[in-house]
């Protein structure tokens, strides 16, 4: 092919005039679709944000980590539309703002898991042992309530219910100190 003032005006002017592959696919059915899933994974990230709310000290700054990053990806999804080709300023998270929340969340794993291997429980067993306590606990509620209104009805039983709960416990302890 050669290359004349007619072609090259041509091919200047089809590169001015042509659309870049980020805005059609911006622009396209498949491109909304992504811009809107990127907005549920910022909704997301607000949820897990609330949630961290309701925590306390590590817990509660592995969450907010965890939301901060999960709202860069949704922006960055979201904001597919504001890229440009060639340009590469991304919303998109780091590599390194992943590795850190990664290691957050490994320590956050650990920590939750500590207690369940201080007890040689595993996650349902514990679930099912504290749920069990939960219970009787609002056992020792009603007596103590039903008490308060009728005091002479279940003088000492809401006492002895939580006395009962505290001796099972310490009981699971020992019971686990002496078998390791």
């Amino acid at each position: 092919m050669s290359l004349n003032r007619k072609t090259l005006r041509r091919l200047i002017l089809e590169e001015i005039e042509r659309i870049s592959e980020m805005e059609e696919f911006a622009g396209s059915k498949s491109g909304r679709a992504f811009t809107k899933e990127g907005d549920r994974i910022k909704g997301s990230a607000k949820k897990i944000y609330e949630i961290s709310e309701d925590q306390t000290g590590f817990a509660k700054a592995t969450l907010r980590e965890v939301a901060q990053f999960v709202h860069k990806v949704g922006e960055g999804i979201s904001g597919i539309n504001d890229l440009s080709e060639g340009n590469t300023e991304s919303k998109m998270p780091t590599v390194q703002e992943y590795k850190s929340m990664l290691k957050a969340i490994n320590k956050l794993e650990s920590w939750v898991s500590g207690h369940l291997k201080e007890n040689n429980m595993t996650y349902f067993k514990h679930m099912k042992c504290a749920l069990g306590y939960a219970k009787e606990s609002g056992k020792a509620m009603i007596y103590f309530f039903v008490h308060a209104f009728f005091p002479n009805l279940w003088v000492t039983k809401g006492s002895d219910k939580l006395k009962d709960i505290n001796n099972n416990i310490e009981k699971r302890k020992w019971s686990y100190r002496e078998n390791n």
